[in-house]
């Protein structure tokens, strides 16, 4: 009899914690899809491009670069294309060492005062002009790269993480960055300020990231990336532009795959894809054990009853209605189903201080989720008690005792 009892009330406490980690991976995997990454990626495919350097130098990978970049926006339905060097929300860490300065004011001759000692930005990034519209990164500070700037002196773009870092007292517009050092590498003007884009990962805080135009480069330092990512912003779906891209591509080098050609919904669900296995994965192993838990107790309290007819029958003959015979079952497995609960309750807060560092924006004792869960848990336990309490008011207390 004890066992039994203690069954019950392993299998719900078991159930709970599973039941709680499972609840609180799905609060963070939601909390995670509705984080602001710093871009609107309706409408947007990408695929990426690597030219070999050996027959590529940086001025023929800009021209080409340019050349399928007009290709692609004279494709039906499309309405911006822009090219990057690194694809958000999640990619490699540059971690490049930058020179910055700041100048005062802008009287002729008036020298620059250093800013800082050089320092580690996370992110370069390598964009074509009309970047930021494409993507839809909200300007909040000066303008973004112009067709003038392509001829013009050395621009560059910072982040908001980066001006708050570097130019907390200072007006970013005021100041310029070197990427690298070295006498022979020129000065970038500051020419504006971009929301940050998520670039480390959706649950990472925003790094410092750096903007280049790529058309700058082969003109002022002979560099251009060997590898691009192309992104563009259309009406129809991938399944409608994807031959396009293909055939772009081709026309200008038929040698030349394309990389990784997706949605960048699917790109995003690739950023999450860990999380996302880790969710349904305790999801699945916490529907197994509710199963369990309510098959436990109907299976135990149907034995328990099939054991007490005889003590049932007695009850009902010394008066007991059937409400009583269906509140001493219920009441029992409601118990010892409570007694589990609540030291599954207590038993999650060692898995989720587990799973703390998974989670995101939701805290490991989430008072909602626990709160949630035992209300689950204590719905399924008294639906799994029903059907044996009501057998047991069915017990014929004559034929009982007459087969006693």
């Amino acid at each position: 009899m004890w066992a039994r009892s203690a069954l019950i009330v392993v299998e719900t406490t078991l159930a709970v914690m599973l039941v709680v980690g499972a609840g609180l991976l799905i609060r963070s995997f939601v909390n995670l899809m509705s984080v602001d990454m710093g871009f609107n990626r309706t409408d947007l495919t990408t695929f990426g491009v690597v030219l070999p350097g050996a027959q590529y130098n940086p001025q023929q990978r800009v021209a080409f670069y340019d050349q399928l970049t007009t290709k692609l926006r004279e494709l039906p339905g499309v309405k911006g294309v822009a090219a990057m060097s690194g694809l958000p929300p999640l990619r490699n860490v540059n971690a490049n060492d930058t020179d910055f300065e700041h100048i005062p004011n802008a009287a002729p001759g008036q020298p620059p005062i250093p800013g800082v000692l050089p320092q580690n930005v996370d992110f370069w990034q390598f964009v074509s002009v009309g970047y930021t519209e494409t993507m839809g990164i909200p300007v909040v500070q000066g303008r973004s790269f112009e067709p003038a700037d392509i001829s013009g002196g050395p621009v560059a773009l910072i982040n908001e993480t980066l001006a708050r870092r570097f130019f907390a007292d200072r007006n970013p517009l005021m100041g310029r960055v070197k990427p690298g050092f070295g006498d022979q590498l020129p000065w970038f003007q500051i020419v504006g300020v971009v929301k940050d884009v998520k670039q480390g990962g959706v649950s990472a805080a925003a790094g410092t990231e750096l903007y280049l135009l790529t058309d700058q480069g082969p003109r002022i330092v002979n560099q251009a990336p060997t590898q691009m990512n192309f992104v563009v912003r259309a009406s129809q779906p991938l399944s409608a532009l994807g031959g396009s891209y293909r055939q772009a591509v081709q026309q200008l080098d038929p040698t030349l795959p394309l990389i990784r050609m997706r949605s960048m919904d699917e790109v995003v669900g690739d950023a999450v894809a860990r999380p996302r296995f880790l969710m349904l994965l305790l999801g699945i192993f916490a529907a197994l054990a509710l199963a369990l838990a309510a098959v436990g107790i109907y299976g135990i309290l149907s034995h328990t009853v099939a054991e007490r007819q005889q003590e049932i029958g007695i009850r009902m003959a010394l008066g007991a209605d059937r409400a009583r015979i269906v509140s001493l079952v219920l009441g029992r497995g409601l118990l010892l189903s409570g007694i589990g609960i609540v030291l599954g309750l207590a038993g999650s807060y060692g898995l989720t201080r587990v799973l703390g560092t998974l989670l995101f924006n939701v805290s490991a004792t989430d008072p909602a989720t626990l709160g949630g869960v035992a209300a689950v848990i204590a719905v399924v336990a008294a639906a799994a008690c029903v059907i044996p309490a009501w057998r047991a008011s069915q017990v014929d207390p004559l034929k009982v005792l007459r087969n006693s």
